[in-house]
């Protein structure tokens, strides 16, 4: 399959509490010693890295859940799928790799205020803490989609709680979409 950057995207979590044989098989396909596999891991350690220790040194905002937020599983899912994405763009994999780059501290490069505050009105409910704080099919996507929406249609090569609310609107009109071709196919 050739995924293209504005079609919809699903990423995935495995399933906890036992082996996921889904899990299991892909990785048996897997490469460990490929060139840009290592690369992607390297690139991501230094957006944990930079995360972590620019909101642990900052004087306000300075929560753990900011410094941990590379690594909530939304996160990393979503980053992992457009970085594998992004294989075929080398300039939009270059703003997805820049990303911890991408913004002076005391200032975070995953910006986690402005993604906690990150919501659709009228879609999500008052309980909702933002981007990257549950791991459900939904949140995945939305988070992926800050990731592509940054590589591609952003002026500015940084996340802000604009980006991170106009990638939602993005992921939910793109699912909208995929979801009524499901059904129209069926008729």
């Amino acid at each position: 399959m050739d995924a293209k950057e504005n079609d919809f995207h699903q990423p995935i979590v495995c399933k906890s509490g036992g082996i996921d044989e889904d899990y299991m098989e892909v990785r048996k396909r897997v490469t460990w010693s490929e060139t840009r596999l290592i690369e992607m891991g390297k690139q991501f350690a230094r957006l944990h890295k930079v995360q972590r220790e620019t909101v642990a040194n900052r004087e306000e905002d300075n929560y753990a859940e900011f410094a941990r937020k590379a690594i909530s599983l939304t996160v990393v899912a979503s980053w992992a799928y457009a970085a594998g994405i992004f294989q075929r763009n080398p300039e939009h994999l270059q703003t997805h790799y820049a990303i911890p780059d991408s913004i002076p501290a005391p200032n975070d490069p995953l910006n986690a205020k402005a993604l906690s505050l990150a919501r659709l009105k009228g879609t999500d409910p008052d309980t909702y803490r933002g981007l990257g704080t549950r791991s459900n099919s939904r949140e995945l996507g939305r988070m992926l989609e800050v990731f592509l929406v940054l590589a591609a249609k952003a002026s500015k090569k940084r996340i802000t709680k604009e980006l991170a609310n106009a990638a939602i609107q993005s992921y939910e009109a793109k699912r909208a979409v995929y979801e009524a071709n499901k059904v129209l196919g069926k008729i």
